[in-house]
C-alpha cells in the first residue's frame, strides 16, 4: 500500500494517550490513526447512502407527526 505523508498538530494529552495506544498494541500511532479514520469513514458512508436511499420518502411536518404518535398511542 502505497501512503502520503502528513504532518498532524496533536493537544499534549490525545498525542500521550495515542503514543500509549499504540506502545500497548505493539504497533505505530499512524497506524492507530489510520485505522480510525477508516472506520469513521466507514461509518460516515454508511449515513451517506443510508440518506440517498431514503430521499426520496415523503416528509411530514411536525403536527402531523404529533398527530400519528397520538393515534398510534405511542405518546
Amino acid at each position: 500500500m502505497q501512503t502520503h505523508k502528513s504532518t498532524i498538530y496533536f493537544q499534549p494529552k490525545i498525542h500521550q494517550q495515542v503514543a500509549q495506544i499504540a506502545q500497548n498494541n505493539n504497533t505505530t500511532i499512524s497506524n492507530i490513526i489510520n485505522e480510525t479514520l477508516l472506520q469513521v469513514l466507514s461509518e460516515n458512508k454508511e449515513d451517506l447512502l443510508s440518506f440517498q436511499a431514503r430521499a426520496n420518502e415523503n416528509s411530514i411536518g411536525y403536527d402531523e407527526l404529533m398527530e400519528d404518535l397520538k393515534i398510534h398511542g405511542k405518546i
